[in-house]
């Protein structure tokens, strides 16, 4: 998995303008074509960088360019140092990966030769991207390529190995191919090729690089929300003190500005606690206080408002808290509607086992 997720260790090959000495970019027929390689994450643990491909948004009378599909439109950056200097369309439905060797020793062989990142890009630009990804490799066939590239030091080469093509690019690149081509055996390799890719569809290639993005984006949202989240309510020992999920977003509410960047809820801070409860031990069971903690702030609820405890006082509840908070749906109230269901059949059992002495 990528452990390493979208921000490339220390030891990632240095980023500057490209200047390409040979492209690290191909088509569906694992042809050369000149467009930049976009680093998008480094898979630390299969040792793999994962790229796709970029091209000038705009024509040189400044116009913009339409786009193609899978494409999304980056602005250039006003970062200083910024390897973004022009609009910018990423093309999400072409992924690349190479060994992480290879790539490094192609960037020492060749200083000329530097690659832009994504790690340039804005946290709402990223998540754009991981969308539009995932969006071309879910769609009704696959709209996606992806290809394995290698370098040769010795020969200092690079080439492709397309391990799965869909068939809109591989009939499309076939033609663009042979209006370029006036050798009939070439025509014929690329016709082999063409007709290959179509016929061994690759679909375990597929669901392997799902996994590996799957990882990325949540190895992405860990390192932007939910470790600077989890280290702020650790390091003010919210949980320790007795404050609830609604009690923490308002502290945080009062910050004068951001420490993530999007909107937080219960759900984001749950799964921060979750996220981070393996990697310190100390804190396993901070996720399961704050479930506690919340549980009794309910209960209170119930109380202040004359309410039995029971699941139609904790639907009135969700409503209420609904129409006040920004609480996510998924994990917040689902933790406090378990809790609650187990706690009514308990006293249910109790019931039925005691007679009608025990009040429900």
């Amino acid at each position: 998995m990528p452990k390493g997720g979208i921000m490339a260790n220390k030891d990632q090959p240095k980023l500057k303008k490209f200047s390409p000495f040979q492209t690290l970019v191909f088509n569906s027929l694992a042809q050369e074509i000149k467009e930049r390689p976009v680093i998008i994450f480094h898979d630390t643990e299969q040792n793999y960088y994962y790229y796709i491909k970029a091209r000038d948004a705009r024509l040189d009378n400044g116009r913009l360019k339409n786009p193609f599909q899978g494409e999304i439109l980056i602005p250039k950056s006003d970062k200083p140092n910024t390897l973004f200097t022009k609009d910018s369309y990423l093309d999400c439905s072409q992924i690349f990966y190479m060994r992480d060797s290879e790539l490094e020793e192609l960037v020492k062989n060749n200083p000329k030769t530097e690659i832009l990142h994504s790690k340039e890009l804005e946290f709402d630009q990223v998540k754009k991207m991981f969308n539009k990804i995932n969006e071309c490799l879910k769609s009704k066939p696959p709209f996606i390529v992806i290809s394995k590239v290698s370098y040769d030091s010795k020969t200092k080469t690079t080439k492709s190995e397309v391990q799965y093509a869909s068939d809109w690019y591989l009939k499309n690149d076939y033609a663009q191919a042979i209006a370029e081509v006036d050798n009939i055996e070439e025509i014929k390799e690329l016709e082999e090729l063409k007709n290959k890719l179509h016929n061994e569809k690759n679909q375990l290639r597929l669901d392997l690089f799902e996994t590996v993005l799957r990882e990325a984006r949540r190895e992405y949202r860990k390192e932007k929300v939910y470790n600077p989240l989890f280290e702020w309510i650790t390091k003010n020992k919210f949980i320790q003190k007795g404050l609830n999920t609604i009690e923490i977003i308002h502290e945080y509410n009062k910050l004068s500005s951001p420490l993530v960047p999007e909107t937080i809820n219960g759900d984001t801070i749950y799964i921060c606690l979750v996220n981070n409860k393996w990697e310190d031990r100390r804190d396993f069971s901070l996720s399961e206080r704050l479930e506690q903690t919340n549980f009794k702030s309910m209960i209170d609820w119930f109380k202040k408002n004359d309410l039995d405890i029971n699941m139609e006082s904790f639907r009135q509840f969700r409503k209420s808290m609904q129409e006040s908070q920004d609480l996510g749906e998924l994990l917040y109230f689902y933790k406090l509607e378990e809790q609650l269901k187990q706690d009514l059949s308990k006293l249910e059992k109790k019931y039925k086992k005691d007679g009608p002495k025990m009040k429900m």
